[in-house]
């Protein structure tokens, strides 16, 4: 069996304010801050395909304040992955492995030009659009690895979700010494 997984890289001011957040709306998730602008949460209801309303209202709202930036992660059985890109409360642009699996596939490929801007970031620009169109990929994991390497990001960001890290099956240097557990009423 493939992998499940489903995370939100929160980037910018909302970084810090994501766990509060989170409580307020009653959510179920893990949050790991870091730094004081960055931070990956694991919401209980984003995990594959399933998740992607919930991902949605999430980002929207966490990309809202000023200079903040939400990159939302879905993979559905290492087959499909999809990745989103949040700012000023709107998705401002939608990666799909397969695309094919939409009904107008053409405008929803991703654009690189877009992510690089967004994540200032131009000197990745033909390796992100490479890693986008590349047809060379068995397992949607392996690509989400290289996109994660190529920004910079913890290789851990790839594979796990809230229950992986409930049932403790994470990396070994996962940082479970520094992750947030957010419950409803808690």
């Amino acid at each position: 069996m493939g992998a499940f997984y489903g995370s939100m890289l929160v980037t910018g001011t909302a970084a810090p304010l994501a766990g509060a957040f989170l409580r307020r709306v009653k959510r179920t998730a893990y949050v790991l801050p870091l730094s004081d602008s960055q931070a990956i949460i694991w919401d209980k209801e984003v995990q594959g395909f399933d998740g992607v309303d919930d991902l949605h209202r999430v980002a929207s709202i966490l990309s809202v304040p000023e200079q903040s930036t939400v990159i939302g992660a879905l993979n559905f059985d290492d087959d499909v992955l999809g990745l989103s890109l949040y700012r000023g409360g709107e998705e401002i642009d939608f990666y799909l492995s397969r695309p094919e699996m939409l009904d107008e596939p053409e405008e929803r490929m991703g654009d690189a030009d877009v992510w690089c801007d967004t994540l200032n970031v131009p000197w990745l620009t033909a390796e992100l659009r490479a890693l986008f169109a590349s047809d060379d990929v068995t397992f949607e994991n392996d690509r989400h690895r290289a996109i994660a390497a190529a920004f910079g990001w913890p290789a851990w960001v790839v594979g796990v979700s809230y229950d992986t890290i409930a049932s403790g099956d994470t990396p070994d240097d996962f940082p479970h010494d520094q992750l947030v557990h957010i419950t409803p009423g808690v």
